[in-house]
């Protein structure tokens, strides 16, 4: 969060701001120079860079909401006037259908952390569902950092909050595990030394056998797929059908 007292543009003029840029920084503090009234604060600098973006005044529990960025407001569906002056839980209400629902208290125990320390904290990776558009919730992954603004005192002004929607990374990641795990499952399955067959339906189709199973039918992986009386038909003299619908 940088501040200048003015700034001269080509032609000489001397034009005041002041807020001249504001960009999040893992490895410092920021201090403001002379804070004022949050409602008197020209953030539109703020609002206008890229980024999912806000700024909290540190009025825990509330949380108050001072600023938004645009790519925020887009990414959420709803206008800049939704937000501004409500408490962060207000604007982003936990989703019901979350059981476990850790993301307001998660999320809260961050900004507290902030409040309390006057340093940086980066959160862990946290599920936060957002109803976006003020519709339905959808459930998003967030790799989440505060950072604090300080004012020549040392104290805390306000916190800047930087999101980063990590949904398809941490989703691609559990489809990953999910994968490993059903390929460990399907090599127990093919290697355990018991005969095992999986069939499906009322004709029982061979969905899966084992290298035990083929070896005792006599038969190769061209069954699988096939209703088990067609790929296996000396079977039908072994009443095993029967044995099945029983």
């Amino acid at each position: 969060f940088f501040c200048s007292p003015s700034i001269k543009n080509p032609g000489g003029a001397r034009v005041f701001c002041r807020i001249a840029y504001l960009q999040p920084s893992s490895d410092m503090t920021q201090v403001i120079t002379q804070p004022a009234a949050w409602q008197t604060l020209d953030l539109s600098l703020f609002e206008a860079t890229p980024g999912l973006r806000v700024v909290f005044l540190p009025d825990s529990p509330r949380f108050t909401l001072i600023a938004i960025s645009q790519d925020m407001c887009r990414y959420v569906g709803m206008p800049r006037e939704h937000f501004i002056g409500r408490g962060v839980f207000d604007t982003f209400p936990a989703n019901p259908a979350d059981t476990e629902n850790t993301g307001h208290k998660n999320l809260l125990a961050s900004l507290n952390e902030v409040d309390r320390t006057g340093a940086p904290h980066q959160m862990q990776r946290q599920r936060y569902d957002v109803a976006v558009g003020g519709g339905d919730f959808r459930e998003i992954y967030w790799q989440n950092n505060s950072m604090p603004l300080l004012d020549a005192q040392g104290q805390l002004c306000y916190i800047i909050h930087r999101a980063e929607d990590i949904t398809e990374k941490v989703k691609a990641e559990k489809r990953e595990v999910d994968f490993r795990g059903l390929e460990r499952v399907h090599r127990l399955f093919m290697e355990t030394p018991l005969v095992i067959g999986i069939a499906r339906g009322k004709d029982y189709v061979l969905e899966m056998a084992n290298r035990e199973a083929l070896k005792l039918w006599g038969k190769g992986p061209e069954i699988i797929g096939k209703p088990l009386l067609e790929g296996i038909p000396e079977a039908a003299n072994q009443n095993i059908t029967d044995l099945f619908d029983e």
